[in-house]
């Protein structure tokens, strides 16, 4: 996992951007210090179903394992294509994450 994070006294908003597309850990209430939130999220998995169920990426996709509504559809004229992003680049400043993606 790497963590980065932005907030103040009354909000924290934590990302996962090991995966291809960075995962909201945490948005809420502070959660306390960010090296816990690693351990503090493992959950056991339930019975009949995927290996790792699908986190809450910026971006929920099906190549993801993400069963909802995609955040992001591609067509061709030949059908729909299944977007797999991943991260080419990313940044903090201040208040403000950016993330570039390929396909």
């Amino acid at each position: 996992m790497h963590l980065l994070h932005l907030g103040d006294d009354g909000l924290q908003v934590v990302l996962d951007i090991d995966p291809d597309v960075p995962v909201i850990v945490h948005w809420g209430a502070p959660a306390g210090p960010i090296d816990d939130l690693g351990t503090a999220l493992d959950r056991p998995r339930a019975p009949a179903t995927l290996d790792r169920e699908a986190a809450l990426s910026l971006v929920p996709t099906a190549a993801t394992g993400f069963t909802g509504r995609s955040g992001l559809e591609c067509h061709r004229a030949d059908g729909p294509v299944v977007v797999h992003l991943g991260s080419t680049r990313w940044s903090v400043d201040g208040t403000t994450f950016r993330f570039d993606y390929t396909d």
